[in-house]
């Protein structure tokens, strides 16, 4: 500190230590400056109230409430850096060392000119009108506009690019960029639009974009100019909606119809042509623009030690060591929960839990609704659910022998699965499973150290909650206004509007069955997460790890504890489920008495049937028992990620309108039909590429990202 306070540049270029260097440093300092900023944010809103009343406008007291949050985060910066890194504030890239001119001036014209692209779009497509704005105090708004956006902008990357995310940045980059998009989105959900989910999707395309720009060039300058040359331009020059934001530009533009590409109230930034322009521009900004690093660059501290910081990469499993019991059973949980997903393609979903709801209900296409329930149902989903958690302590065993930190590379891996379920839901399949299971990874690794009767203990009652709260339904539906019992049946009993509604929602083309996938996708990771899936999942996450530390997972049991699973299965799983089955036929599935009962039944007995499954795979494997067809399920189980994902496309190319449009239109034979088509694919598939690769093409990726390292994919080639 004090050869930094005489002005010796060489104090700066050698810097101290970092505090940063383990996760604990880095969680503290997130953690002071996210305090600070929210302290100087508040104290900004307290100065300019007295500026507000004087000047008697609400937009300057606004411009002033922003500016003197944003120079807080920066006196909050300043502070931080140079306590706690020994280092001047421009190494977060917000001095004049940087060709600040430069970036501002083409910062500025390039924002500008990508959201008037999107303007010109609407035009040239006759989705805009435009008219000319009253010319009154024309020149004050632009200069009002200018400042209104520059400040603002300064702030945001500061808060959003700046100390906090680059901290986290040279600690885990995906994390950094993950939770920084977050950010940046739930600043901006207060706005009007500000919860539609594409205007989530583009603000954090739009962060993605602004923190290439920072990283490229290591200077908040660049960020800053685009941030504030494309917000002056929408709003202020083209009067479009900016951010929910009512415009107040040169011309006033509307929206003649607000669908996909224009946005709606939260403006174009809530429309799939800014998505396509983010995408554009983010790849430009990330492969193409470049410049020297600054000598004093805070990212820079981590370049000198690198074994500090840089994640330790541990080796995959060889395939010889792998225990064949485990990947074959993630082999069958993988084929088996596809069954029950192909019904959510082709089909009303209340399917799933309703043998009625659909069209399909006559008595061959009921008797096989029942054999799917019995054999199958949710019995695959737990077992893969057990298996996740049990991964999870696998991945960290084998990141301690490689010296990495098990919980930074935990959570890496989550936050990638994440960002994979998004993509997944919103792309592909609203009925995804990726974001509830990084959801509930990322909570029930924080138990992982418990011993294994507790971690069981914990799971089962965590399984047990949405299955009391079926039984809560089952005692207390009855008693409930008649309107709201008739709206639960119509969820559970559609009519023919209802189903043709999904019918034409999802056999429309791709960009038509946004309107459908997007609310549906978030009502899934929403709703059902809070109040079913995510206490499923969560438990069976906790069960697997129990049965993990006890080698049930690990075929390290005695024959006898597992032939006694099978026997559970056998003698209370199997006879309970079908017990379900005929208690909800025999009261014609009547709410409430005939319905919720027979539900917790049947999902309790699945939980029984999991346990004896695992115990006949890994008796068999351990006897060598169908040594083909063992062989194949592995193969299959290593690709799972690979395999889920795979299934999802294929099934959208036959359901769905840009394909094969078949939604609504096949019963429950062709669904087995196609089913047993994919299955025999992926097992035939899998070991073909397991014999030339190390992984599937979406494990590979799920390990380089969570890595940060680029992962050979051929056998006997070194990483690059």
């Amino acid at each position: 500190m004090a050869q930094s306070d005489s002005g010796s540049s060489q104090a700066f270029l050698q810097p101290p230590a970092p505090t940063g260097g383990t996760t604990a440093g880095v969680i503290w300092q997130l953690a002071a400056f996210a305090a600070l900023a929210v302290l100087a944010h508040g104290v900004g809103m307290a100065l300019a109230l007295p500026v507000s009343a004087v000047a008697g406008s609400r937009q300057l007291g606004e411009v002033a409430a922003i500016a003197f949050s944003g120079i807080g985060v920066l006196i909050v910066s300043s502070f931080l850096t140079r306590k706690l890194e020994g280092l001047p504030l421009r190494a977060i890239g917000i001095g004049f060392d940087r060709p600040w001119v430069r970036h501002l001036a083409i910062g500025a014209l390039v924002g500008g000119g990508l959201i008037a692209l999107a303007w010109l779009a609407f035009r040239s497509f006759g989705w805009a009108s435009v008219q000319d704005a009253s010319t009154t105090g024309r020149w004050l708004r632009l200069l009002v506009g200018a400042v209104f956006c520059l400040v603002t902008a300064l702030q945001e990357e500061t808060v959003c690019r700046g100390y906090g995310f680059q901290i986290l940045y040279r600690r885990s980059p995906a994390v950094a960029l993950i939770l920084g998009g977050l950010l940046f989105a739930g600043m901006h959900i207060r706005n009007a639009g500000g919860t539609d989910p594409i205007a989530l999707a583009n603000l954090f395309l739009a962060h993605t974009f602004y923190a290439g720009a920072y990283l490229r060039t290591r200077s908040l300058w660049l960020p800053i100019a685009l941030h504030a040359g494309w917000n002056f331009a929408e709003a202020f020059v083209l009067g479009m909606p900016m951010s929910g934001r009512v415009p107040k530009g040169l011309v006033f533009t509307t929206t003649l119809d607000a669908n996909l590409w224009t946005g709606r109230t939260f403006g174009p930034e809530g429309g799939l042509v800014v998505t396509g322009l983010l995408i554009a521009a983010t790849a430009v900004v990330w492969f193409v623009v470049r410049q020297r690093r600054p000598a004093i660059d805070l990212l820079n501290v981590t370049v000198a030690r690198p074994s500090q910081f840089a994640p330790a990469l541990a080796a995959p499993t060889a395939p010889h060591r792998r225990v064949l019991g485990t990947d074959v059973l993630r082999g069958i949980a993988v084929l088996g929960i596809l069954p029950m997903n192909m019904q959510i393609f082709a089909l009303f979903p209340a399917t799933v839990i309703y043998p009625y709801a659909g069209d399909f209900t006559d008595s061959t296409n009921i008797a096989l609704w029942t054999l799917l329930r019995v054999f199958i149902g949710t019995t695959d989903l737990l077992i893969f659910s057990m298996l996740f958690g049990a991964g999870s302590l696998m991945v960290e065993r084998s990141s301690a022998a490689s010296g990495d930190s098990g919980a930074s590379l935990h959570y890496r891996r989550m936050a990638v699965l994440f960002v994979f379920g998004l993509f997944h839901a919103y792309l592909i399949w609203p009925g995804d499973i990726l974001v509830t299971y990084a959801i509930c990874g990322s909570i029930v690794y924080l138990f992982r150290k418990l011993p294994s009767a507790t971690l069981a203990s914990i799971g089962i009652f965590a399984f047990a909650v949405p299955m009391g709260l079926l039984l809560a339904a089952h005692f207390v539906v009855g008693n409930l206004p008649e309107n709201t019992q008739h709206k639960l049946s119509s969820m559970l009993r559609p009519d023919g509007q209802l189903i043709a509604h999904f019918n034409q929602a999802y056999g429309g083309n791709w960009l038509a069955q946004m309107e459908q996938r997007i609310p549906d996708a978030f009502t899934n990771q929403t709703l059902n997460v809070l109040l079913c899936m995510g206490w499923i999942a969560g438990g069976m996450m906790l069960l697997g790890m129990a049965m993990h530390k006890r080698g049930v997972l690990t075929a390290e049991t005695s024959d006898r504890g597992y032939k006694m699973m099978i026997a559970a299965a056998l003698i209370v799983g199997f006879p309970l489920v079908i017990y379900s089955l005929v208690w909800n036929f025999a009261r014609q599935w009547r709410l409430p008495d005939g319905f919720f009962l027979g539900w917790a039944l049947r999902e309790t007995s699945y939980l029984v049937i999991a346990l004896g499954w695992i115990g006949a795979v890994m008796l068999t494997c351990r006897k060598g028992k169908l040594p083909r067809l063992t062989a194949a399920l592995g193969a299959a189980g290593r690709m799972a990620l690979t395999n889920y994902l795979l299934q999802s496309i294929v099934c959208s190319l036959i359901f769905y309108g840009h394909g094969l449009g078949l939604v609504g239109k096949v019963g429950y034979l062709g669904l087995i039909l196609f089913t047993l088509a994919i299955w025999g694919g992926q097992l035939v598939l899998s070991p073909v590429w397991l014999a030339r690769f190390r992984f599937g093409p979406a494990e590979w990726a799920w390990r380089c990202l969570a890595y940060g390292r680029w992962q050979s994919m051929r056998y006997g080639i070194a990483r690059v």
